[in-house]
């Protein structure tokens, strides 16, 4: 575990999760208690009664005799509500019947149980070598879990927070979460330009369509672009561009009354560039 480091949801359709494999167990949240699912039976009743597949005991009493049925077909489990008083909720949301997904919430009276894939799993341990394998720790380590299928979701941002460097951690997560053909981008005016950086011009070809697919949405870029031919050369690539110091030296190269002028035949030039 890494001293002093935690992960911190800052403000969920799960577009960008990578996790698809087969739900294999069922595992009671902040807690190592599994329920591994059979792969020879096709139907599992779930509930507080003794005679259930799958016995839930419910400190609040809120799980029905007959809570809900785990059906499988394929590779693929799905459950549905027997019709019990609290009803089915998965990831907060009550439902009569869902598909089970890797990761994902299932509420049960006052039991919470989460689906898991073998790499859900390994993403669960890869979170709990960071945060801390004690068992007052197996709690904190499902909230993190929590908030990587949100921020997957782009219905919450991700932060990390922690005194080391946090950039192969979060490289790390990101190859787990979203998967390696996914673009990864590190934006931080603190760290040493290198060739790889996408704020060096060089790389402005293979910067500029990994921020785009990043973000999913257009892209302007401004690497100090100062003459017609720059705003043509990076007009091409990115939705538009950012002109800044060349405008201010514009203003500042003669007296203040020829400004304007000098300041309106560089934009004429540079639009006139951007439009061929």
């Amino acid at each position: 575990m890494r001293s002093g480091l935690s992960l911190v949801v800052a403000s969920a359709t799960l577009e960008d999760w990578s996790i698809h494999d087969e739900v294999v167990r069922l595992r009671e949240w902040g807690s190592d208690h599994v329920h591994a699912l059979p792969a020879s039976v096709t139907e599992w009743i779930v509930g507080a009664a003794a005679t259930c597949s799958l016995r839930l005991d419910d400190p609040s009493s809120r799980v029905s005799r007959r809570h809900a049925r785990l059906v499988r077909t394929s590779s693929q489990w799905s459950i549905q509500d027997l019709g019990s008083k609290n009803g089915v909720r998965i990831d907060g949301i009550r439902c009569e019947e869902c598909v089970l997904e890797p990761g994902g919430e299932i509420g049960l009276g006052g039991i919470t149980l989460i689906a898991e894939s073998p790499r859900s799993i390994a993403l669960r341990d890869y979170v709990a070598r960071l945060l801390g394998w004690s068992p007052d720790q197996l709690g904190t380590v499902d909230h993190a879990l929590r908030s990587l299928r949100l921020a997957a979701s782009r219905r919450h941002a991700l932060v990390l927070h922690g005194p080391d460097d946090l950039v192969p951690i979060a490289h790390g997560l990101h190859l787990r979460v979203l998967g390696a053909e996914r673009p990864f981008i590190v934006c931080d005016p603190r760290r040493r330009r290198s060739e790889g950086s996408v704020r060096v011009a060089a790389n402005i070809d293979r910067a500029v369509p990994a921020v785009r697919a990043a973000a999913g949405a257009p892209v302007a870029v401004g690497f100090g672009i100062r003459t017609a031919a720059d705003a043509r050369r990076f007009s091409a690539i990115a939705d538009g561009v950012v002109v800044g110091s060349a405008l201010v030296d514009a203003v500042a190269a003669g007296s203040a009354t020829g400004a304007p002028e000098r300041v309106a035949v560089l934009i004429r030039e540079l639009a006139g560039a951007m439009a061929r």
